[in-house]
């Protein structure tokens, strides 16, 4: 009998898209509210879930185990709100930017927005190397604290700031704050915290003199931040 043509392997998932099928979309989001105290990972749960009820045209890694291509920043900390989150979708064919705005608002629960989009070359580096600066607004337990200001003077004047945060058990790890604080301004809304990367939770403790118990207590929000290139104004 005639031999039979050689087996090919199905491939587990399709090849990657080409550079003309690769399209990307910066969205800006809001965390408030009650969402401000779910974790990162809840967080991003909550993306994939939205894009997945939307029904986006979301792009897949290759390989054996493909995940949706969404990029997503570095974690803030627990009960820190924000108005300038930004996240990365990869997309399969092209959509306005606006459309997906409204397809993920119609599909995020309470706490969740998207404030802005935009469309970016697919090859935009995602949004945790994108970013250079954060700023956080921190709410001033007493507003009248007159030797603030001389903390703040003294912090910026510093070359080194090190700090022990708490591990649990008893154990705690110096951690070096003055490096990442690019300014602090006092103003009549609040603490104006710009870092670089970082927990703006230590900061805040250290200048206002209170245990991480009582910075949980304050609001925080993050109300800004500043790209590498142009994309969104977010400030």
């Amino acid at each position: 009998p005639a031999a039979s043509p050689p087996h090919r392997a199905t491939p587990a998932v399709e090849e990657e898209q080409t550079e003309e099928e690769r399209h990307k979309i910066r969205l800006r989001m809001r965390k408030d509210g009650t969402a401000r105290y779910i974790s990162h990972l809840e967080f991003m749960t909550v993306v994939h879930r939205a894009v997945r009820r939307a029904k986006l045209p979301i792009r897949f890694s290759g390989g054996f185990h493909p995940t949706p291509r969404i990029s997503f920043p570095d974690a803030l900390p627990t009960g820190v709100a924000s108005d300038a989150e930004i996240i990365d979708l990869e997309l399969t064919c092209a959509l306005p930017a606006q459309e997906v705005m409204e397809q993920l608002n119609a599909q995020l629960p309470e706490g969740f927005e998207i404030l802005a989009g935009e469309e970016l070359h697919w090859q935009s580096p995602a949004p945790s190397v994108s970013i250079m600066e954060v700023v956080y607004r921190i709410e001033l337990p007493d507003p009248n604290d007159k030797t603030l200001h001389e903390r703040v003077a003294a912090f910026l004047a510093a070359d080194e700031v090190t700090v022990q945060r708490d591990k649990g058990k008893g154990k705690t790890v110096p951690v070096e704050l003055r490096r990442d604080v690019i300014d602090l301004q006092l103003t009549p809304e609040g603490l104006l915290l710009t870092m670089r990367k970082g927990s703006p939770t230590l900061v805040a403790g250290h200048l206002l003199l209170m245990s991480a118990e009582q910075v949980r207590t304050l609001q925080i929000r993050k109300i800004g931040v500043t790209l590498i290139a142009p994309a969104l104004d977010c400030v």
